[in-house]
């Protein structure tokens, strides 16, 4: 939560994210970037955790159920990127580390109230329960890492899974999407640095990366290297 909130309203807040948007780097790799080195710090506890499970039970049983381990390890895996994407988003809507943190909290509760009701469920989960992200990942890490390693197969749940899966990362992908939309806003990149998006295009517009002609490439570097391997 922290890392995430702080990564792009942090910037703003310090006045070095006016200086990003003047380089000539693309608004999709600043949001890519940053959610790429957010997701990696989320992921790697949960990584842990699952590998230390399986680990433990092909130590103390002698077999592990392959397809429960690479199924509970995306479902990790799928949960950290759509936090990550929303920490991202919230980031980038905000313009100093508090207000970031402030508009989470709302969105960290609701992961935690999610969190409690799986845990307090006892009764039989309804199939669409493993379809919904959040849900999805609470109950299906839950049966994977229960009932998952006593009966033989799980196919039933698999599908629904599956389903979950593919919602989240397309969600994950319409966040990071509307992330770096909101970088061609004014709005989100000079409330508090005082640099209008115009200032913006024209410094990238000085600083593009220059073309290098053909025959000059050839020139100074094939011909060079072609003459040194002869």
């Amino acid at each position: 939560m922290t890392t995430g909130t702080n990564v792009i309203a942090g910037e703003k807040e310090n006045g070095t994210f006016a200086g990003i948007l003047m380089t000539p780097v693309k608004r999709s790799y600043i949001i890519t970037g940053n959610f790429l080195g957010c997701f990696i710090a989320s992921s790697i506890p949960g990584t842990i955790a699952i590998f230390a499970f399986y680990f433990y039970q092909l130590f103390e049983y002698g077999n592990v159920n392959f397809l429960a381990f690479i199924l509970s390890w995306i479902l990790v895996l799928t949960l950290a990127s759509f936090v990550t994407a929303i920490t991202i988003l919230i980031s980038t809507m905000n313009n100093s580390t508090l207000s970031a943190q402030t508009a989470f909290l709302p969105v960290f509760l609701i992961f935690l109230v999610i969190a409690i009701s799986c845990i307090q469920n006892v009764g039989p989960t309804e199939i669409y329960n493993y379809v919904f992200p959040i849900y999805a990942h609470f109950y299906g890490i839950g049966y994977i890492l229960t009932e998952g390693q006593i009966v033989a197969g799980f196919v039933d749940m698999t599908l629904p899974l599956l389903a979950s899966i593919i919602l989240s990362i397309l969600l994950t992908v319409l966040l990071l999407y509307i992330a770096t939309r909101m970088l061609f806003s004014e709005r989100f990149i000079s409330a508090s640095e005082g640099i209008t998006l115009k200032q913006i295009k024209a410094s990238n517009k000085k600083h593009r990366f220059p073309r290098i002609p053909v025959d000059y490439l050839f020139d100074q570097l094939i011909f060079p290297l072609i003459t040194l391997s002869i």
